[in-house]
């Protein structure tokens, strides 16, 4: 019975240790904050690139106020989940190829560390120059940036499934699609989370 208050009472204090180490981190970003403002005050007027606090909280009301803000940010974030979408197929069917195939290995490796060693800067200004200011000139920026994350990520996955397990699949005459649902995807998860990990950062 002791050892088992014992556990609860290390339990307690963990819990309490940790909440208020929450406490003193939110109390430090709100002094944090208050300092900032209060430096913000008091030097904006020596600026000519600085607003004033007042001016800027009276934007920011108005932005948010405005139904234009939210149809803009909607068409923002529209574009981006297409060109994630775009450059994650690209990147799977990059690793499949390059997986399947010693002679798609040799020819897609090089585009794909091109692209890796690419500045996403660099793909967007390249992306608006040839497709202009269009949508899918945003699409293909987005999607240049995410494709070589995918495609080693998943090649990475691919690469390393259990050939004893493919080959008990091929006995028990697994087809294709239910040796990916019950084979690959299972192997391949670490890595698809990864994939997209990667892609949001």
């Amino acid at each position: 019975m002791s050892a088992k208050n014992s556990v609860l009472t290390r339990s307690q204090n963990r819990s309490f240790n940790i909440g208020s180490m929450q406490v003193k981190r939110i109390l430090l970003l709100a002094i944090l904050a208050v300092i900032t403002i209060l430096v913000w005050a008091m030097l904006w007027d020596k600026t000519d690139w600085m607003s004033s606090p007042v001016d800027t909280w009276n934007f920011f009301v108005e932005t948010i106020r405005n139904p234009v803000t939210y149809s803009n940010l909607l068409a923002t974030v529209i574009r981006l989940y297409v060109g994630l979408f775009m450059g994650y197929v690209a990147g799977l069917g990059a690793a499949f190829l390059m997986h399947k195939s010693p002679w798609w290995n040799q020819f897609t490796r090089p585009y794909v560390f091109i692209a890796l060693s690419t500045p996403a800067l660099a793909f967007c200004l390249i992306s608006l120059m040839i497709f202009s200011l269009s949508d899918f000139g945003v699409y293909m920026a987005i999607a240049g940036t995410v494709f070589p994350f995918v495609a080693i990520s998943l090649l990475a996955g691919l690469n390393s499934i259990d050939a004893h397990l493919s080959e008990m699949t091929k006995v028990f005459r697994f087809n294709e699609l239910d040796r990916l649902w019950h084979q690959s995807l299972p192997e391949m998860a670490p890595h698809l989370f990864a994939a997209f990990r990667n892609v949001h950062a």
